[in-house]
């Protein structure tokens, strides 16, 4: 659109913007279409090039896709077909959906499995399973464990992506009740989640969080009455 405004417009300033435009498009065009790797992320003309050589990558793309459209739409991973999950074990949508499903226990082995199994997995896929791996810690009475997960760049992670993102409110508000003991902490991380769960695009996945949360209640709950607390303090965090 830039380019013909460019070419007939007899406006200096207006030329010169359209100009720009029309290099910035260009730019960008070629960069995404001319195929390569920027930080080990592959483009789409990478993707493209590739696809049509390897029908499980193929079925993978359009996978992604189609769980996208479907999270738009207000479905959960938990409500979608098994058969989109019937994917290689490297694949993080299988991991995705049993945390979706509150299937703790397999999520764990197989977020594990992810991260200790010698893939070759992005550093951002790996940032966001060390995530889950230290909520599922948590819940599991693994505190320790969670503890050793939560390094420096884990902890900056979280906080870079924390602003948009409720599923990262579900891990803090795990971590404020489970490691650090905070119920206040904890009560605001409720008022934060629903602040993200607002403007949050993708509402099919809002239902799994609130469970995932509840989850989280009933370690914290369970944990209090073991230390042999008079009232435990879980009490407190049914009313948030």
């Amino acid at each position: 659109l830039a380019l013909p405004v460019f070419l007939l417009t007899g406006a200096p300033l207006l030329r010169v913007f359209a100009g720009a435009l029309v290099l910035i498009g260009g730019w960008i065009a070629g960069t995404n279409l001319i195929p390569m790797k920027m930080g080990g992320v592959a483009n789409d003309g990478y993707n493209a090039r590739n696809l049509g050589k390897d029908p499980l990558a193929l079925q993978c793309s359009c996978v992604q896709l189609w769980i996208v459209e479907a999270l738009q739409e207000g479905y959960s991973l938990a409500d979608m077909p098994e058969e989109w999950f019937a994917l290689p074990p490297k694949a993080i949508q299988r991991a995705s959906r049993l945390m979706a499903r509150g299937e703790l226990e397999e999520a764990d082995r197989a977020i594990r499995e992810l991260l200790c199994g010698g893939h070759d997995l992005l550093g951002l896929h790996r940032l966001e399973l060390t995530c889950e791996e230290i909520y599922c810690a948590l819940v599991l009475g693994r505190v320790r464990e969670a503890e050793r997960l939560f390094t420096p760049e884990v902890r900056r992670y979280c906080r870079q992506t924390r602003k948009y993102c409720p599923g990262r409110v579900r891990q803090a508000y795990a971590w404020a009740l489970l490691a650090e003991r905070d119920v206040e902490k904890a009560r605001d991380l409720r008022a934060e989640f629903e602040q993200a769960a607002a403007r949050y695009p993708y509402s099919g996945e809002l239902a799994g969080e609130r469970n995932l949360m509840n989850r989280a209640d009933q370690a914290f709950r369970a944990s209090s009455i073991q230390d042999g607390r008079a009232e435990p303090p879980a009490q407190k965090v049914e009313k948030i």
